[in-house]
Formats: C-alpha cells, structure tokens, sequence
C-alpha cells in the first residue's frame, strides 16, 4: 500500500530506527497506527488502536502546523512520549498531517538513541510532509470505499 511505502521512504531519508504515521479520533480518543516501518514493525503494528486518554489527541491539536522535536522522551511527560518510551524509544520528531483543513495524524520519525535527529534530517521530514498527507487521506479515503462496497455486497 502507498502508505506503508511512504513511511518506509521516512525511515530511509531520515535514518530512524522506526517511522509511524498514527491516526487520531477525536470522539474516541485513540489513534491508529496507519503504517509502521523499522525495527519495531512487528511489536507497533499489533498495537493497530492506541487508547490515549485525551491528552495524545490534544498534544497531536495544539502543533497546529508546527513539527516538534523531543530530544530526549525520557524527560517529557506527554502521553505520546510515554508510548513511545514503552517500545525503547528515546528521542522523536513528530510532523503533524493536515488533511482537507484539520490536523488528524502525525508522522513520527522515531530513535532508541537520545538526541537522535540533526536539523538536516529534520528539514527533511518537515519536507515529505505533504506527501504524506496525500498518502494519508488517499488511506482514509480507500477505506471509506471499501466499507462501502462491503455494505453493498
């Protein structure tokens, strides 16, 4: 599929160790882990839906556009940051996805290393951005369709 595709083109232009593209659910609050690619494929994408209280959701809203970089998780109290701490994760960089007008996903280049990313690297992601907005709303879109043609047949 494009999007596992696209997350694998993240992983190898930045030199992460994992790159994941999580769907947010307001009214749910939980994300859906859309595409995972690296070294902790296997134990990410059997986690498909992430129960956040709330607090994910909201720290995904309040980047607006704006990409952030979290040198060192096991210093930063977000509830992202704690999920990825689970997994081994030391340091982050999270570009939210805009799709049709509002922030719903965000691409995260992931390291078991602290202070992993350089300002090239981060450049970089800042730049597939809208491509993988793109891939995320084609995603999205597919499904609808699949759904769709479920219910009819």
């Amino acid at each position: 599929m494009i999007l596992e595709s696209v997350v694998r083109e993240v992983r190898t232009a930045v030199s992460c160790d994992c790159a994941v593209v999580i769907r947010f659910d307001e009214s749910s609050k939980s994300g859906c882990v859309m595409a995972c690619a690296g070294d902790l494929h296997d134990e990410i994408s059997k986690q498909t839906t992430v129960e956040f209280t709330g607090d994910a959701v909201a720290e995904v809203a309040a980047l607006g556009e704006e990409s952030s970089y979290l040198p060192d998780l096991e210093h930063d109290d977000g509830e992202m940051s704690g999920w990825l701490s689970s997994h081994g994760l030391r340091s982050a960089y999270r570009v939210p996805v805009s799709v049709e007008g509002a922030v719903n996903a965000v691409v995260i280049a992931v390291s078991a290393t602290p202070r992993a990313f350089s300002q090239a690297q981060l450049s970089i992601l800042n730049a597939l951005s809208p491509h993988i907005a793109a891939a995320v709303r084609n995603a999205r879109l597919y499904e609808e369709l699949r759904i769709s043609y479920e219910k009819l047949g």
